[in-house]
This record gives C-alpha cells, sequence and structure tokens, in this order.
C-alpha cells in the first residue's frame, strides 16, 4: 500500500524538542555545512548547548572523501566564532550507528560518569533524520535527557521532501532504515 505524505511526515518527522543541554551532538552528513552547523552554532551562541560534540568520519555512502566530517565541522565552527575548548571531537564513525555508539562512548569518557543520564544532550541533525537518532540514542540513555533538534534543508525536510526527486529517495531510504532499526 503506498503511503501518502501525511502518513510519511507522521512516521518519519518530529516536532523540535529543545531545552537547556550540556552537548549538542552534530552529526555529520550531506548537508551538514551550511545547514546543520549553522544550527548548532545558533543554538550555541543562544546557550542552549554548552559544547558541541562533531561526529562522523568518511561515511559508507560517501567512500571517497577525502577529509573526515568530524574535521570539516570542526574547522567551519572554529571559524565561525565557536570557541576551540567548546567543540569534542569523534572522528570514528561511518554511520549512524556508529555515530551514536562513539559519541556516547567519548561523552562517558570525558564526563567521567557511568551513567550518562547524569547529562542532557541535543541532537542536531536534518530534519528527517531525528528520530532514527532518537531511537539509537534511546538504547543508551533516558528520553528525558535528550533533546533534538531537526534542522531543515528545503529538500528533505517536512515540508519539502515530497517536492523533489532527491528528497523522495532520501525519505524512502529513511523510512527503510528506521523500519530496520526497529525490528532489531
Amino acid at each position: 500500500m503506498k503511503k501518502s505524505i501525511e502518513d510519511v511526515n507522521n512516521l518519519l518527522f518530529m516536532n523540535n524538542r529543545i531545552d537547556t543541554c550540556d552537548v549538542g551532538i552534530l552529526f555529520g552528513g550531506v548537508s551538514m555545512i551550511p545547514n546543520r552547523a549553522d544550527a548548532a552554532i545558533k543554538l550555541y551562541n543562544d546557550k542552549i548547548i554548552k559544547k558541541i560534540l562533531v561526529s562522523g568520519n568518511r561515511s559508507y555512502l560517501n567512500p571517497f572523501r577525502h577529509t573526515k566530517e568530524a574535521n570539516d565541522l570542526y574547522e567551519y565552527l572554529i571559524n565561525n566564532g565557536v570557541r576551540k575548548e567548546d567543540i569534542l571531537i569523534e572522528d570514528k564513525s561511518k554511520d549512524t550507528y556508529s555515530n551514536v555508539k562513539y559519541s556516547i562512548k567519548l561523552l562517558s569518557k570525558l564526563y567521567d560518569i557511568n551513567n550518562i543520564n547524569n547529562i542532557n544532550i541535543m541532537i542536531i541533525t536534518s530534519d528527517f533524520h531525528v528520530k532514527r537518532c532518537l531511537t539509537l540514542l534511546s538504547k543508551y540513555m533516558s528520553d528525558e535527557h535528550i533533546y533534538y533538534y531537526g534542522v531543515k534543508d528545503n529538500i528533505t525536510d517536512k515540508d519539502n521532501w515530497f517536492n523533489n526527486k532527491y528528497g523522495r529517495k532520501i525519505i524512502k531510504r529513511e523510512l527503510f532504515l528506521l523500519k530496520h532499526l526497529k525490528k532489531k
């Protein structure tokens, strides 16, 4: 059965949940600069997040990339006024699952905590990607300590994905990945 735009929007997209957080995890990806990075800078400048953890190596989707996503994000943040001491780097991950896994591992070590629920974390990623990131992060910590900000890019976000071939392709892939994750 073919899903309607409304069905897909209800399955995939979430309203932002924002509160003051210790760390914002800025996920690498195709739309990381400027879209996701600019959103993280605004949250940082507005004092909603205290630190930004940039996450990503060379993804499976872009194996020919010459630089690590985390390094590109780091440089962009520095060049746009974020203090070096407020940026954490996770540069091992190649997909969303490992973004979350390695980010939690790094945060546990840096904050010297056994229980990750002692800090509040903000997910910063594309609008369509929030639900999968939240699902993965929820395996490590309580939802009450997870906040999220879905970045709109006018191509793959809730209001536009159905208007272009690329948006429809990305959303179809994301629905598949979310369904696969929920089965696990």
